[in-house]
């Protein structure tokens, strides 16, 4: 991807606010406040679609973003913006608004329900919570305030029998809102980096 394309776009969303990107599932994730809500591939824009958007992206027929992982497609929520919505700029800007806008309620939403019980977050279960809520942590809130290597080490301390990286990646995607296998290699390199430096 030409990096003159992601600056011409970031100049294009400069009115929202601070912008960041990051390269993230083969191209660049664009952040706003924290939240990601686009990605920028192959000289294409993909807008994050809520459960609400994306109704409508798939009725027009938009094209979904896939990754490959492994070799393997794993189809994102992220669709094409077509062409017609990046002129005028007025118009890519009211999309992408939207976009943020419903995400992020989404987002909440999920936030505010998962409070009740780990078990609803992704990639953990019954079982998961069951060990979470022995190390202290007994809600989305107590997971979040404590990170995910944080809680990792308190699940680790108290079943001697668990050291797997897998529970890492999983309660980090349980943070990210996001299934485990898609946990970008960055995100799980800076996880490793923190354990490795962080005494036990």
């Amino acid at each position: 991807m030409k990096k003159g394309y992601l600056e011409q776009i970031l100049s294009v969303l400069e009115e929202l606010g601070e912008i960041k990107s990051r390269s993230m599932f083969g191209g660049y994730g664009l952040y706003h406040e924290g939240f990601m809500f686009a990605l920028i591939a192959t000289d294409k824009v993909y807008l994050r679609a809520s459960m609400e958007l994306e109704k409508n992206f798939l009725a027009m027929g938009l094209e979904q973003y896939v990754y490959m992982k492994n070799g393997k497609p794993v189809a994102l929520r992220y669709y094409l913006v077509p062409e017609q919505y990046l002129q005028p700029a007025s118009a890519f800007l009211a999309l992408v608004k939207e976009a943020i806008e419903l995400a992020m309620q989404e987002h909440e939403d999920k936030q505010k329900e998962s409070q009740q019980r780990l078990k609803d977050l992704p990639n953990l279960d019954v079982s998961s919570e069951r060990m979470l809520k022995k190390a202290g942590i007994h809600s989305y809130e107590d997971l979040k305030a404590c990170g995910a290597i944080e809680a990792y080490r308190r699940v680790c301390e108290v079943n001697s029998n668990i050291h797997s990286l897998k529970l890492l990646w999983a309660i980090a995607g349980a943070l990210e809102g996001c299934h485990a296998a898609i946990l970008p290699k960055p995100v799980k390199d800076a996880l490793l980096q923190e354990l490795e430096a962080t005494p036990s």
